[in-house]
């Protein structure tokens, strides 16, 4: 027990023989543990961002001129049993011309004598762990089913999110890095000359 408290004592008057060495330790330390906590909650931020940005993924299935609505739901729901797939929303070729008016002003009708929007579908993927090319796959599976004329979904700006994504991951574990290396040396240099 006395060395215990031999040993306790001494670390005190050493640590009070060098006060400056310890002071700059203890608050290079706290620096340090504050921007690896800051990194931690940015890495954490852009996570969430790019979940958010992940649910927004989404496809437009355009069908054949002659499928009628009912054909396209039963198409739909054959989509929507797929993997990577989470749900699907029928766009008839009435909704599409009610769209149509919304968006332009114009009523498809006064325009042409027949409305030539084909029927579609908005199918939305699962945003948990999905890759860019793992869309590819899902869209040509889809375009290979009969009665499907075209699949449309943003390919470039999906991979220049997840790109953009996995890059600020990179810089921000980088810095991380290189402030605990740069931290380490510090501490471990100053532990050395107040030693000597």
């Amino acid at each position: 027990m006395d060395k215990f408290f031999y040993l306790l004592s001494e670390g005190y008057r050493s640590l009070w023989r060098a006060k400056l060495s310890t002071f700059s330790s203890i608050t290079t330390i706290g620096v340090t543990l504050s921007f690896v906590g800051f990194g931690a909650m940015a890495t954490s931020n852009l996570a969430r961002l790019a979940n958010e940005s992940r649910s927004d993924y989404t496809m437009e299935v355009f069908f054949t001129q002659l499928t009628t609505d009912s054909e396209a739901q039963k198409i739909m729901n054959e989509i929507i049993s797929m993997d990577r797939v989470r749900e699907g929303i029928l766009i008839t070729k009435q909704e599409a011309a009610e769209i149509f008016q919304k968006e332009f002003g114009e009523n498809i009708y006064d325009l042409l004598d027949d409305n030539p929007l084909p029927t579609s579908c908005v199918i939305k993927l699962e945003e948990s762990g999905l890759e860019p090319t793992e869309m590819e796959p899902v869209a040509k599976a889809i375009e290979a089913m009969d009665r499907v004329e075209k699949v449309s979904y943003p390919a470039e700006a999906i991979t220049l999110i997840e790109n953009y994504f996995q890059g600020m991951l990179s810089v921000v574990a980088l810095i991380s890095m290189a402030i605990l290396m740069g931290t380490t040396v510090l501490v471990s240099n100053t532990i050395r000359l107040t030693i000597f």
